[in-house]
């Protein structure tokens, strides 16, 4: 009866993980979708969420996280952040295009390390998420 009720649990939790939709996932597809139609098909894009933004805007991704760059991955430790990532991802491989979650990487931090040479290009998501998307043109 225990196993019954368990499976029971476990099939209702699916169905209702079904019908929840993550806004991001709708938001990173524009962001990739405006990537592939506004930029060179040679640019590439520098992102900590870099799944759906690369599928969609089939540009070659610098990941900010260090799945994609095991050097960004070494930059981690106990006293270093994502924002610390995204930081020498920028530095290291020159994006020429940026998306950030407005708020959520440190931005003051990070357009520091942009250091202007980077403008806003875009918007994703205002209205519809507590977090922003913004993609940075950049010019190195």
């Amino acid at each position: 009866l225990l196993i019954i009720a368990l499976v029971g649990l476990q099939g209702r939790a699916l169905l209702v993980s079904q019908t929840i939709r993550d806004q991001r996932l709708v938001v990173y597809r524009e962001v990739g979708e405006w990537l592939r139609a506004q930029t060179p098909t040679t640019a590439t894009v520098g992102a900590l969420e870099v799944g759906i933004i690369g599928y969609y805007s089939e540009r070659p991704m610098i990941d900010f996280a260090g799945l994609i760059q095991p050097d960004v991955a070494r930059q981690f430790s106990p006293t270093t952040s994502f924002a610390d990532g995204a930081r020498y991802a920028i530095e290291r491989y020159l994006p020429s295009y940026v998306a950030l979650p407005e708020g959520l990487l440190a931005v003051e931090e990070t357009a520091r390390t942009l250091g202007g040479r980077c403008t806003r290009a875009a918007d994703f998501g205002a209205g519809r998420l507590a977090v922003v998307t913004v993609i940075y043109s950049c010019e190195w």
